[in-house]
Formats: C-alpha cells, structure tokens, sequence
C-alpha cells in the first residue's frame, strides 16, 4: 500500500522540516505561545504527527527534565534513534486517522500540532499525477484562514489567531525552503507511478 504522506520520506523532507521549525521560530519569537505557563515541572506535553522531534528537542533544552515529553507519530522514520534523543521524550505510535487510544484520553497539559495541512485532506496518488502541482489543493487549503472560525464553530473556547509578517531576509530562507515542497511531491509521484499502470 502507497504511503498517504504527499512528499517523499527522506532527508530531504526532513531537513525541511527542521530549517521550517527554525525559520518559524525566528519569526514568532517562540517554541510555546507565551500565554501558555510551562512554570509547571509536572506537565505532560505532546506533539502529534511530531515527524523529526525537532520540536520536542527544542523544548527539552529548555524545560525541567521532569516535564514528560510525547511525540506521537504514524511512523518514527524521521527520528534519531531513541538513544540520541533527550531522556524525558516518548514515542507514542499512532495514526490520526484511527481512533484515539484510551491511554491517550485527557493525558496531556499540551497538544502541539503543525505541519498537517497536507495529512487532513487524503488525495490519492492517481489524482496527483493528473494534475499539475500548483493544482494539488494541498498546497494551497483556502480553509486555512477560516481555522479560527471553524474551531470556536465546533466548540473549541479561547480560539486565538496570531500570523506574523517575516522580515524580508526570513520570508526570503521561507520562500526558498517551501519551493522544495514542490520538487518532494514530484519525486514522490514518481515513486508511486507504477501503481496507476497496474
């Protein structure tokens, strides 16, 4: 079966993945939204779809080693090894797509979640081939703007929107970043085109 996962699951996706970590750092300013209190020495923080950890690695440099990292993942191809990850983060395996784990239920102080634009629409590999990529609607979710009105709609409380505009010499190493978004999908319809012939 054809990984779901649009762009090709290799070092190159995962060195974007953490030059776009580092790049939005830069231009918030932060790893945790400063309104949230991590004061607490006891809390219990995840990452879903946490791909390269590169997140939680960050937040163990910077937290107490008794805050409980979880890094939650389909698959764990694109992390260190578990040695040469810091000692207080997990790995939890688990598909979004599937339902919750009652071990999961009302676990975590925290839930971080980006980079799942591509994972919450599923367009399969046929439709890829058949259409140019500026046309993957992936690439360009007119919904993403309309997430703070669609959470409160769905009963989230104290839905909050922040977008930052990057300084010229940061949206330039973004821009650049993102263009090779386009080179990893073509390369992965390329991988999976035998299935289409089939």
């Amino acid at each position: 079966m054809a990984s779901e996962y649009v762009f090709t699951p290799d070092y190159v996706d995962n060195n974007r993945i953490n030059l776009q970590h580092y790049l939005w750092c830069k231009i918030f300013g932060y790893r945790i939204h400063p309104h949230f209190s991590v004061e607490d020495t006891d809390l219990r923080i995840a990452d879903m779809g946490t791909g390269t950890n590169v997140w939680l690695i960050g937040l163990a440099a910077r937290l107490p080693a008794s805050v409980q990292l979880e890094g939650l993942d389909i698959s764990f191809d694109a992390t260190a090894p578990k040695p040469m990850l810091p000692s207080n983060i997990v790995l939890q395996q688990w598909n979004v797509k599937d339902a919750v784990p009652t071990i999961l239920l009302g676990r975590y102080d925290m839930l971080h979640i980006r980079h799942f634009i591509a994972n919450s629409k599923t367009v399969v590999h046929q439709e890829l081939l058949q259409a140019t990529l500026s046309q993957d609607r992936r690439l360009a979710p007119t919904w993403v703007p309309r997430l703070p009105d669609l959470f409160s709609v769905s009963g989230l409380v104290a839905v909050e929107h922040e977008a930052r505009e990057a300084l010229p010499h940061l949206a330039m190493a973004l821009h650049e970043c993102n263009m090779s978004l386009h080179e990893l999908i073509a390369r992965q319809v390329g991988n999976t085109e035998f299935l289409v012939r089939v």
